[in-house]
Parts: structure tokens; C-alpha cells; sequence
């Protein structure tokens, strides 16, 4: 699977962005080619919907909506602090998750969303179970998840 250009430019600007800490409960809305929450916003997901993906932000920021059945592609990543490898201490993982879609006009459109550290697992198997798409995994670090 490759990945759509808009979503790796968005996920090459996440890595190379200082960031701290995000809650272990919450997911952080990077960026997207569609923009209904603003970059940088911590919320909650919640893939209990049967209809839809949803991503609420905190503070009253907005919602992200997104039907299952419009997921094109799911793609999970993780990158690990440059201090915490230099400084050999335990890691610092971020972990990103690319989100291809449709939207109502039809156009494929692209988000990516850094999970908290307990919303990897079960956001995942969950977004595979209820969207029908197999999450891909950028490497083989990111895929040890699986297990």
C-alpha cells in the first residue's frame, strides 16, 4: 500500500515537531487536507458509533466525523524522541495514525491523528473491526503492536 502524498508530507511535518506529552487517553488532531478541528487540538476518539469514527475536540473545538464505511486506508507509525535515544533512557514513543477517506463530494481527503499511548491497541483493532480495513504498519517496529 502506498501512502497518499498530502498524508506524508502531513506525517513528515508531525515527526519533526517538538511536542508534549499527549494524554495516554487522548488523541491529538495533527493536520489534515480537511481541517474541521485546528491542528494541534487534544480530544477524544470514539469508535463505539456504529455509524461513524468520531473525534471529539476538547474545549469545545469542533467534531471530526467520519463514516466507517468511507475509510479507504489506515496507516500506524511510531516515532521515538531524538533526547530519549541520545540520552538511552526509557522511550518516548508518539504514535501516529494516517486516515484515508472520502468525504460527502466523493474526494479522497487524508488526516493523521497522534494517539495516546492506551488508545493504540484498542483504537486500532477497533477501526479495523468496524471501517472492514486492515491497518498497515510503516515498519517493523510499529507492527511488534500486532502481537
Amino acid at each position: 500500500m502506498r501512502l497518499r502524498q498530502p498524508a506524508a508530507v502531513l506525517l513528515g511535518v508531525a515527526l519533526s515537531l517538538p511536542v508534549a506529552a499527549l494524554d495516554k487517553t487522548k488523541v491529538l488532531f495533527v493536520g489534515g487536507s480537511v481541517a474541521p478541528l485546528p491542528p494541534g487540538t487534544e480530544g477524544a476518539l470514539s469508535t463505539t458509533d456504529e455509524a461513524d469514527l468520531l473525534i471529539v475536540g476538547d474545549r469545545d473545538a469542533g467534531l471530526l466525523k467520519i463514516p466507517w464505511k468511507a475509510i479507504l486506508e489506515l496507516e500506524y507509525g511510531q516515532d521515538v524522541s531524538r533526547s530519549a535515544k541520545r540520552l538511552f533512557v526509557g522511550k518516548n514513543r508518539q504514535h501516529y495514525l494516517t486516515l484515508v477517506f472520502r468525504d460527502d463530494q466523493g474526494q479522497e481527503q487524508s488526516i493523521v491523528l497522534e494517539l495516546g499511548k492506551d488508545l493504540v491497541r484498542p483504537g486500532l483493532a477497533a477501526m479495523e473491526a468496524r471501517s472492514g480495513r486492515k491497518v498497515t504498519y510503516q515498519d517493523e517496529e510499529a507492527a511488534r503492536l500486532r502481537k
